[in-house]
């Protein structure tokens, strides 16, 4: 993962509801930080998927 991704990434493991958190960085809300908004602005379509799922994995591994 490039370093846009890792930014994003650790915002996304950190918040409480995950589809929120999805709704919210795509339409850059004022509850996402400026640093992680430039990093998800910065990053192909194909990359935003790769740390949706990877963000997916880790919490989902909390979870159980």
């Amino acid at each position: 993962m490039n370093d846009n991704q890792l930014i994003v990434l650790k915002w996304m493991i950190k918040t409480v509801n995950f589809q929120d958190m999805l709704i919210e960085l795509d339409g850059a809300f004022e509850s996402v930080p400026n640093e992680v908004c430039e990093a998800y602005e910065n990053i192909s379509q194909k990359e935003k998927i790769e740390v949706i799922h990877k963000a997916t994995g880790i919490l989902l591994k909390e979870l159980f």
